[in-house]
């Protein structure tokens, strides 16, 4: 297989255009192989590219796979990578892509971009930075079995999102941040605007996480931090806490699963009540120290923003008075809204919460 030891600059074309199926080219230590426009480019499945050197594109993209399969891209540490866009896969047939990253990827938009390429994997143990994404997944190919999976345990680092996915139906993103790896993105670490979206993460996400699919069943597992809020959208979706850090979590609509861990956990209700598709399951809700959020925009009854008034908590099956408007059921956990507190206007139970807790007024609070 083809082995690039000597730097190569071609004006016109790519540097390297690969002429058959199944071909490998390396690209040496400290060799540098640039070209104004698509620096290395193949059509054919089953390509191959190990970098140990530095690919430049200036203005393009230094390494563009197009409408082929099984293809891979290996960044070896000391590699280098960059351009208006880093790694590109693309093209209506493409599927299986592969990227190893132990050196620097850096684009100027994307640092990682599959444009309908199914079965997208991203294993990032180097530094990849794209000022409109780190990864961008945009996968709508037909008969797609697998949407992407992202494995980070190095940086990945964007000025928007870190992560972004956009997944037909049925398909799910995967993200995986190990305990040493950093996402991050200005307006969201990691978002799904379509599709299912899976977390684990055990590092550090800076940024939201947002899982926008419609009626998709979203999971974050959360054994890290989280310096951002938690968006599961809508469908019946799990955030769990296992010792991890995070902002503000919202299950959003449907019937969630929240399950607290040791740290401070923030739930927040902000979307509309629903007792039949709109009743969250909260698991291990430590008095006094977790926080149950509720959005004036959906509790309009409540006095107004901050914390919750004694005379508007009441434990019980239904309200006591006139002033009692969120009440709690130790007997069988449900809790429960009542916009007026004298029966004309039905309670509306919103969560379920473990049975017997000591919950009072203060482990509530009410957000403008």
């Amino acid at each position: 297989m083809p082995v690039q030891t000597i730097d190569l600059f071609n004006i016109s074309m790519p540097a390297i255009e690969y002429d058959a199926p199944g071909t490998t080219w390396t690209i040496a230590r400290d060799v540098h192989v640039v070209s104004p426009h698509q620096t290395i480019h193949s059509l054919h499945d089953d390509s191959k590219l190990v970098n140990r050197g530095k690919i430049l594109s200036l203005g393009n993209i230094p390494v563009a796979f197009d409408g082929a399969s099984n293809l891979t891209v290996v960044n070896k540490a000391g590699g280098y990578i960059a351009g208006v866009f880093g790694i590109y896969f693309g093209g209506a047939t493409a599927s299986g892509a592969l990227v190893k990253n132990a050196g620097e990827i850096f684009s100027a938009s994307y640092g990682v971009f599959a444009q309908d390429t199914s079965d997208l994997v991203v294993q990032n143990k180097g530094s990849i930075i794209g000022l409109a994404a780190g990864v961008a997944a945009l996968v709508g190919t037909p008969g797609a079995t697998m949407g992407a999976l992202i494995e980070n345990s190095g940086t990945l680092r964007s000025q928007v999102y870190g992560v972004f996915s956009e997944m037909t139906p049925g398909l799910t993103t995967r993200v995986v941040n190990h305990a040493d790896g950093t996402i991050t993105g200005d307006l969201a670490a990691i978002i799904a605007s379509e599709g299912g979206l899976v977390v684990k993460n055990e590092g550090l996400l800076v940024g939201d996480i947002t899982a926008g699919g419609t009626d998709t069943n979203d999971k974050v597992v959360n054994k890290g931090t989280i310096r951002g809020d938690v968006h599961l959208g809508s469908g019946d979706d799990v955030f769990k806490s296992k010792d991890g850090k995070a902002g503000y979590v919202s299950g959003d609509e449907g019937n969630d699963t929240l399950i607290a861990g040791s740290k401070k956990d923030k739930l927040v209700f902000d979307t509309a009540l629903d007792a039949a598709n709109n009743v969250d399951r909260v698991k291990k809700f430590e008095v006094g120290k977790d926080k149950i959020f509720l959005d004036l925009d959906v509790f309009t009854a409540l006095a107004g923003a901050g914390a919750l008034a004694d005379t508007a908590f009441r434990k019980g099956s239904t309200a006591g008075d006139a002033d009692d408007r969120i009440i709690y059921d130790k007997q069988t956990g449900a809790l429960y809204y009542d916009p007026d507190g004298n029966g004309i206007a039905p309670q509306v139970q919103f969560a379920t919460l473990d049975k017997g807790l000591k919950l009072t007024a203060g482990d509530f609070t009410v957000l403008a």
